[in-house]
């Protein structure tokens, strides 16, 4: 095993992918695990896709125009949104568990609360709408032509769009989402006739922090094409693969990816294990070590100039810019010597002091961030 120790040093929300290398230099065949000790579990989830152009994916369209329930609010309609209660399972959804979804008639699933929003946006957007699942995220309308019908089983919910028109084509699209009780995601597209790269397709979660976005307008969709989203819980470290077999004289190399997402900054220590069936030590442990640091803030006091002069009884505003790549800012502060004036948090950074006083003084600004 090589090396014998990771490192990684990151800031807020950055990842690094290492390579773990496996011999096998004697033995016939030599089958290898990998666990991975005092991991931190962020408590969260995130959704890796497959498509049936890599292989990974399978198309399987799921036929539910006569056999399920038409949506009749946003069958004929245009911007509109109807709600399905789910009663035979509930799907997760970044870690919530929900029975009743939002289905918006421009190609939306939502959760919580709809919205009939229409104008596709990348992911993530802080702004609303949030925590919705976009299969084909675009300016749709039914009020000419198509319809959306759904169906629920015992373990899953079919949401189809059949013969949808761009609410400024005629051209028509049928696709279907599929969502399962494990919290699987599939999107299947039958005839997708019109212009498909003004969408947006994707999974949001509830913040718009984070998402995984598979298109935002550009070409990507096609006839007959199957995507799966499949969630997984947020670690420290991860590792692919898992498990394999090494011939002999053969090297793998494993990936090993740290992650500092919103970690505070610090020292935060695993260990990655490796058990095999071959000779010499078994298991290895590989101590791996993620150091997260505060990058500086960059910060420039623009007003007033070095050298200005006030009377006593003018006032005049403390001006600054500020930005900062990693934990954000929370405000920026103003200060005449050691004594502090004044403060602001919105994005203009000023102050005005209306109590001068007599004298020189030395201005500085000093830029917050949310760890303080």
């Amino acid at each position: 095993v090589y090396p014998k120790q990771l490192t990684a040093n990151l800031t807020y929300k950055q990842s690094s992918t290492q390579k773990l290398y496996l011999t096998n230099p004697v033995a016939l065949n030599a089958d290898y695990s990998v666990s991975l000790l005092n991991n931190i579990d962020f408590g969260k989830i995130v959704y890796q896709a497959e498509d049936s152009i890599t292989g990974q994916a399978l198309y399987v369209w799921n036929e539910i125009s006569a056999t399920g329930q038409l949506l009749t609010s946003i069958s004929n309609a245009d911007d509109a949104v109807e709600n399905i209660e789910l009663a035979q399972f509930s799907f997760p959804f970044y870690g919530t568990a929900y029975n009743e979804v939002f289905v918006n008639s421009n190609g939306l699933i939502m959760f919580g609360s709809g919205s009939s929003a229409y104008s596709n946006q990348p992911i993530p957007t802080a702004g609303n709408p949030n925590l919705y699942i976009a299969p084909f995220w675009d300016d749709l309308s039914t009020a000419n032509t198509g319809s959306i019908y759904y169906k629920e089983e015992i373990n899953r919910l079919i949401v189809q769009f059949e013969g949808v028109a761009r609410y400024s084509g005629a051209e028509t699209y049928t696709f279907q989402a599929v969502l399962h009780d494990s919290g699987k995601i599939e999107f299947f597209y039958k005839e997708m006739a019109g212009a498909v790269e003004s969408a947006t397709v994707g999974v949001e979660d509830e913040n718009g922090e984070s998402g995984l976005q598979l298109t935002h307008n550009a070409i990507y969709l096609q006839d007959q094409l199957a995507v799966t989203l499949t969630p997984e819980p947020l670690y420290l470290i991860s590792v692919s693969p898992l498990s394999g077999t090494l011939n002999k004289g053969a090297v793998l190399a494993i990936d090993v990816t740290i992650n500092s997402f919103d970690l505070a900054p610090g020292v935060y220590d695993a260990d990655i294990q490796v058990a095999h069936t071959g000779t010499g030590t078994s298991p290895w442990l590989i101590p791996t070590t993620l150091e997260i640091t505060n990058l500086p803030t960059n910060i420039e006091l623009t007003s007033p100039e070095e050298g200005e002069v006030f009377w006593s009884h003018d006032s005049f505003y403390f001006r600054a810019t500020a930005t900062d790549d990693d934990f954000g800012i929370e405000q920026v502060e103003f200060y005449t010597g050691e004594i502090k004036r004044g403060e602001d948090a919105s994005p203009s950074y000023n102050y005005r002091w209306d109590t001068l006083i007599a004298g020189d003084h030395v201005l500085t600004a000093k830029a917050v961030d949310r760890l303080g």
